[in-house]
């Protein structure tokens, strides 16, 4: 996997999530973020993110949201795997059925003439992680 895969969005199908529990028991190397679905990440952009994030779904309906994992220092991250089991929600509502995707950029290295957009790397498919 590149490091604009792993430091770009992972997005996962489901109800809620904390943020601040999952990452106390990882390595001090990564930083996670939690961003609204339609936020654009860039690879190295600054990401404005929070800790937790509350989203709201009926029965059987899927909400996404993006989970940011990053390096916290200047290192690269490379073979990152993401894993989830359960979220947990408000009265002890849990969710089991979650999938997870990692972000796949496209470089633009020449913008269209009048595009308002400049050379980057843009976001683009949501790989499954399998």
């Amino acid at each position: 996997m590149d490091k604009a895969a792993v430091t770009g969005a992972v997005a996962a199908c489901f109800l809620c999530i904390g943020l601040a529990g999952t990452h106390a028991a990882t390595p001090s190397i990564l930083d996670f973020m939690a961003v609204e679905t339609m936020e654009r990440v860039s690879p190295g952009g600054v990401v404005d993110g929070k800790e937790q994030i509350h989203i709201h779904a009926a029965r059987n309906e899927t909400e996404p949201f993006q989970v940011v994992v990053s390096a916290s220092g200047n290192e690269d991250l490379w073979d990152v795997e993401v894993e989830l089991n359960q979220l947990t929600g408000p009265n002890g509502a849990t969710i089991t059925d979650i999938s997870l995707y990692r972000q796949h950029y496209v470089s633009v290295t020449t913008p269209s003439l009048h595009s308002p957009y400049e050379a980057q790397d843009y976001a683009d498919a949501l790989i499954p992680f399998v």
